[in-house]
């Protein structure tokens, strides 16, 4: 240190060192504080177009792999306005791995389907969770890797269910859906923000609510699990999906098998239920089933009768998140969530978005 004139000091210039040491730090905790962090290496960040070829070459590779999953089981509520939809399914899914359950809502014919190796098709006038409560018992899905819950209004034009179950096979998801597409139905009570398409670098997000349409899959034990919740007089499924992640976790003890490290922690929402971002379907919301019994008929009287009759079992009321650990933890956690959701646009800040993703 020099001495001026008159015994003053000369002042150090101010520089960026200190301020910025202290940012790396912060940076350093809050990435320390993440529950869970994959083992395998993660894509970098580069140019948009980079990301999005990294995306394909992902969903891509496990086709050439070959299938390490058997046979799935698909039930679906159908009408006259799918039939074309459930055509072209069963013509790019085929019926070697697939087997199919119809459950036609509206009278029409189905019988020319019926006739195919593979596909059974029942007529009854009633809403989903009664066909599946009557029909598919737990020995129903014996022999089976999935069983896939499918609605009527589902949009598969850009969707591939190898990849899909691929995936969820790969990390042993009890409960899993394809994230559904942005769209009109954006501000429908009943069309989660948490289901909505998040894009990344990423295959999915680990959640603690999946929506009960237009598309569910289910691995084999977690549909014996779930079915006693099941009730085939409350048609919708509504309340039913506010709390199958919750019942799998905590009454059947479900859980997935991660490479890598896990924290098991409340914040973390027991890692059963996943939104797979890689594949993406569309919600046409035509809502045939519903117009057929009456203007009457609302689904929300069976999602306040289904919380009576399970007061015991954990319901997920805050679905407006993007991750299962935004739904809980301290006041701190919430501030910074909100941060990162709102600076979402900004590449930059994607290394900061992977507390729940994989």
């Amino acid at each position: 240190m020099q001495l001026l004139a008159g015994g003053g000091r000369r002042r150090r210039p101010w520089t960026l060192a200190g301020p910025a040491l202290v940012l790396a730090l912060v940076v350093l905790v809050v990435m320390s504080d993440r529950p869970y962090m994959a083992s395998q290496k993660r894509p970098g960040t580069g140019p948009k177009h980079n990301l999005v070829q990294q995306q394909q070459q992902r969903q891509q590779a496990p086709r050439e792999q070959g299938r390490p999953w058997g046979k799935v089981l698909v039930g679906m509520t159908v009408g006259k306005k799918c039939r074309a939809r459930v055509e072209q399914m069963l013509e790019d899914w085929g019926r070697t791995q697939f087997n199919y359950m119809f459950f036609v809502y509206d009278g029409t014919d189905w019988s020319a389907l019926e006739a195919l190796d593979g596909v059974t098709v029942l007529q009854t006038r009633a809403l989903k969770m009664h066909h599946y409560k009557a029909n598919v018992p737990p020995e129903r899905v014996d022999g089976y890797d999935f069983f896939l819950l499918l609605d009527c209004d589902v949009g598969l034009a850009h969707f591939d269910v190898h990849s899909f179950l691929d995936i969820q096979w790969e990390r042993q998801i009890p409960i899993a859906q394809p994230s559904v597409a942005w769209g009109e139905l954006r501000d429908r009570s009943s069309d989660h923000r948490v289901c909505r398409n998040v894009p990344g670098p990423h295959y999915g997000r680990w959640t603690t609510f999946i929506e009960c349409g237009p598309f569910v899959s289910f691995m084999a034990d977690a549909w014996r699990c779930v079915y006693d919740l099941v009730q085939g007089d409350l048609g919708s499924g509504w309340g039913l999906d506010y709390k199958w992640c919750a019942y799998a976790r905590d009454v059947c003890r479900l859980r997935p098998a991660l490479k890598g490290p896990i924290r098991t922690s409340p914040d973390d929402g027991g890692r059963v239920c996943a939104v797979i971002d890689a594949q993406v379907v569309d919600h046409l919301d035509e809502r045939t089933a519903f117009g057929r019994l009456g203007s009457n008929y609302q689904p929300r009287q069976d999602a306040v009768e289904f919380e009576r009759r399970f007061p015991d079992v954990e319901s997920t009321t805050l679905t407006n998140c993007l991750c299962a650990c935004d739904c809980r933890g301290g006041p701190l956690r919430s501030v910074w969530n909100t941060f990162v959701r709102s600076t979402q646009v900004f590449g930059v800040w994607n290394f900061l978005q992977c507390e729940c993703r994989f």
